[in-house]
């Protein structure tokens, strides 16, 4: 009977819970939302490129006339930076409305995920509550609200683990390909070539994906240059453009708070975490081959989330693939191993750093996390244990 009870109100739960989503967004949320949201900077990429003012898609005086627009009755001194390719800025609606659109959109992708993992994560009992870990934890929830594009970051990252489960690589290299609407998790890219069987069909994928984006961004903004792109986005990477170092949690930007490492030059810090990205990736490399697939795509997300230079507390959500890869080993004995609950439950409780404002030591806990996935002794024990199966 009480059993009979928990399945009714598992989806009882879960239908107030989109509801409330629902009337929160479409009922509650204001004008003021939207300007404290990241979308205000799509709308003014959007705005730009509607105007055809494309070429001066990267120029801040110009970004600050349409942002002024966007926002218009509303003033701001200050700007925030349209920093993505061409191809995120979004068509022009009243800045309120499109908000609202656009949360919906990502509300529904959140459900999308949700579903896909039912599928993908088999081991997992049919109504359990992870399956609704997306819209309960606090960073995914937090990346909903801000208007990012983490919850698509989050499917892609989804999709490539299927396709390379099921060694599809050259769809593997297609989605991995559009990573680049969040460049910084093209770090990935060379690990997951690395862990592709089928190298060739991989790369054959990624550098299609890559070229249509490219060419979509240049039909947009006809002077499109990666470098100068590049160098636009570690200019604005201040607090006046509304960079928020106390909040992000990457290897980079702990190093950049650490007082032992102030006051070195950025390109220092860049190349030591290029450094140390280069170790990980020969790391995993070393270790394909010995340790499993699973095992291997989740060090690879981690890795990614670590050494992508820019990682704000919403971005953590991306850890939602290895917390699910670790429970799908956990709900089948005969490859799991006790220490992974350990890590499965510090990747759950690792955002509390962020609401106690210390975030900066959130790198240091995922990279042991992910020295101990890749060389940790639960490896070896796994890989004795399915033998001896």
């Amino acid at each position: 009977m009480l059993t009979a009870k928990i399945r009714f109100l598992k989806p009882v739960f879960l239908i107030s819970f989109l509801l409330a989503l629902v009337i929160c967004v479409f009922l509650l949320l204001t004008l003021r939302e939207a300007i404290g949201s990241d979308f205000v900077s799509y709308l003014t990429g959007a705005e730009i490129i509607k105007a055809s003012k494309g070429p001066l898609l990267y120029d801040l005086d110009t970004q600050y006339f349409y942002q002024q627009s966007v926002l218009f009755p509303h003033h701001e001194t200050s700007i925030l930076p349209f920093v993505n390719f061409p191809i995120i800025a979004f068509i022009y609606l009243p800045l309120i409305w499109a908000y609202k659109i656009y949360i919906g959109l990502l509300i529904s992708i959140l459900l999308v995920i949700s579903n896909f993992s039912k599928k993908l994560f088999t081991n997992l009992p049919k109504n359990s509550i992870f399956y609704y870990l997306p819209f309960l934890f606090y960073p995914s929830l937090g990346s909903l609200f801000s208007g990012q594009l983490t919850p698509i970051i989050l499917l892609i990252f989804l999709v490539i683990y299927s396709q390379l489960i099921k060694k599809k690589y050259m769809y593997a290299g297609l989605m991995t390909g559009l990573l680049i609407v969040k460049i910084q998790y093209l770090v990935s890219a060379p690990i997951l070539f690395v862990l592709a069987e089928n190298k060739k069909d991989f790369l054959k994928g990624f550098l299609i994906s890559c070229i249509l984006l490219f060419s979509v961004n240049l039909l947009l903004a006809r002077n499109f240059f990666l470098p100068h792109y590049l160098q636009f986005i570690f200019a604005v990477q201040k607090p006046e453009f509304g960079a928020r170092p106390q909040e992000m949690f990457t290897f980079y930007s702990s190093l950049e708070q650490l007082s032992a490492f102030a006051q070195f030059p950025k390109s220092v810090l860049i190349s030591l975490n290029f450094g140390f990205y280069l170790l990980s990736l020969v790391l995993i490399a070393l270790s394909a081959k010995r340790i499993s697939l699973d095992i291997s795509y989740a060090a690879v997300v981690i890795c990614s989330m670590i050494f992508s230079i820019h990682g704000l507390n919403y971005d953590y959500s991306l850890v939602i693939v290895p917390v699910f890869i670790l429970l799908n080993r956990l709900y089948n004995r005969s490859t799991a191993f006790d220490y992974e609950k350990i890590i499965t439950l510090l990747l759950l409780v690792l955002p509390i750093l962020f609401v106690v404002n210390r975030a900066l030591y959130v790198s240091f806990f995922l990279l042991g996390i992910l020295i101990f996935l890749i060389y940790g002794k639960f490896t070896n024990f796994t890989r004795n244990m399915a033998k001896e199966a």
